[in-house]
C-alpha cells in the first residue's frame, strides 16, 4: 500500500548522512554555558509566593493547636462510662418490654378500618407454662 508521503520518504532517504564536525559538541556546550541565568517568570514568582504563604499559614495553624498534655486514657474512661450507662439503660428497657409482652395475651393484628380493628386472640394456641405453641396434633378440639 502506498501513501502520498512515499516520494518524500524516498527523497529524505537519498540525502547524504551528516556528520558533526570535530568541535561541534564543545562549541554547543560553550554556548549553553554562556547563556545568562533564566529569570523567574511572573507565574513562577506567584507560585513561589503562594507556596511561602501556604507554609506560613500552615505554621500559624500548628501554633494554634494545643499540645496534648492531658492523659488520653481520661477521655477513654469517660467514653467507657458513658457506654456502660447506655448499656444499662438499654438492658432495663429490654427487660421492661419483655415483662410487658409476657403479661399481655398473645394477639395477631389482622388489619382494620377507621371504625374497627381486627385482632385474633392467640392465647388458646400457647402453653402458659412454657410460652410455646400448642401443636394441633395434641389438641382434641381441632376442627377443619
Amino acid at each position: 500500500m502506498t501513501s502520498p508521503m512515499d516520494p518524500l520518504d524516498r527523497q529524505l532517504e537519498d540525502l547524504p548522512a551528516v556528520r558533526a564536525s570535530a568541535g561541534f559538541k564543545a562549541e554547543v556546550m560553550k554556548r549553553l554555558d554562556d547563556l545568562p541565568e533564566p529569570r523567574l517568570e511572573f507565574r513562577s514568582r506567584r507560585l513561589v509566593w503562594g507556596a511561602i504563604a501556604a507554609a506560613v499559614a500552615g505554621l500559624a495553624l500548628l501554633t494554634l493547636v494545643p499540645v496534648g498534655n492531658e492523659d488520653p486514657s481520661a477521655g477513654l474512661t469517660a467514653e467507657v462510662t458513658e457506654i456502660r450507662r447506655e448499656h444499662e439503660l438499654l438492658t432495663q428497657e429490654l427487660n421492661r418490654l419483655r415483662a410487658r409482652t409476657e403479661s399481655t395475651a398473645p394477639v395477631l393484628y389482622l388489619g382494620g378500618v377507621d371504625e374497627v380493628d381486627y385482632v385474633l386472640d392467640l392465647s388458646p394456641f400457647f402453653l402458659p407454662q412454657t410460652g410455646g405453641v400448642l401443636p394441633a396434633s395434641t389438641n382434641d378440639n381441632t376442627t377443619f
